[in-house]
This record gives structure tokens, C-alpha cells and sequence, in this order.
């Protein structure tokens, strides 16, 4: 098995500096739109049999840039690969969050969210189901 995996083009809050998480779904800025084209083109000619996008906004467009040239290939969108729920922290600037990590268990710490711990048990998860499901096949 083969797996592939790509992040998502720029947003305007990641420009910003500003924690996104699952509670701040942007799309894609310019930079995100020419960086998704970009991706899309240079896995033009990668075989796919299956590919999965998380169900926010930036990842699916990013995704989506990417199925243009596999238009035979399934997209399947999950709420599964969502990015770690930040819980307070997100919108607010990378700097105020670090302050607010200070001093914590970075595994453990959570703000009403979920912990990186919790977040790696929840990719973990969906990765041993698709593992059953795809073993022989190709995906991103």
C-alpha cells in the first residue's frame, strides 16, 4: 500500500498566524489557490485508487484542485482527518497561544478541545479502518 499524504494551500488565517483548527473553516486564499494548482499538477500523473480529504473547507478545495486530473478516482470526505480541535485557542494568534502552552503537558493539554494525544487516537483510528478496507489500492 502507498500512501500519499498532502496539507492544504495557504488561508488567510494562516498567513495571519491565527490557530484554525476544526472551528475556523476558511477557504483558500490566492496563495492557497496557485499552491493547491501547483500540487494538483505535480501529482498529475500519480496513480490513485482511492483518495480522502478532511470535510473543511481548505482541505477540500485542496482536494478537489487535485481530482481534476483523477476524475475516475473516488474523494472521500471525513470529518475523521479533521486538523486537531484547538478548542479556545482557535482564531486566536500562534503567540498567544504559545503563551497559553506554557508550562503544559503539550501531549495532554486541551482547551475545551482535543489533546495531540486524542488527535493522533482519532488519525490512528481511521487509518486501521481504511487499512482493512484499501490494503491492495493506492490513495492520498
Amino acid at each position: 500500500m502507498k500512501i500519499l499524504f498532502v496539507r492544504h494551500g495557504e488561508t488567510n488565517a494562516n498567513k495571519q498566524g491565527i490557530s484554525q483548527g476544526q472551528g475556523v473553516n476558511e477557504s483558500l486564499n490566492k496563495q492557497g489557490k496557485i499552491q493547491a494548482k501547483k500540487l494538483a499538477l505535480r501529482l498529475k500523473k500519480e496513480k490513485f485508487d482511492i483518495a480522502y480529504t478532511s470535510d473543511l473547507k481548505r482541505a477540500k478545495e485542496t482536494a478537489d484542485e487535485i481530482m481534476t486530473f483523477h476524475k475516475k478516482v473516488k474523494l472521500i470526505v471525513t470529518k475523521a482527518l479533521r486538523e486537531k480541535h484547538h478548542g479556545l485557542m482557535e482564531g486566536k494568534p500562534h503567540l498567544e497561544n504559545k503563551r497559553i502552552l506554557e508550562g503544559k503537558d503539550f501531549l495532554t493539554f486541551k482547551a475545551g478541545g482535543e489533546s495531540i494525544q486524542e488527535t493522533q487516537e482519532r488519525a490512528l483510528r481511521f487509518f486501521h479502518e481504511i487499512w482493512k478496507k484499501n490494503k491492495n489500492k493506492l490513495f492520498f
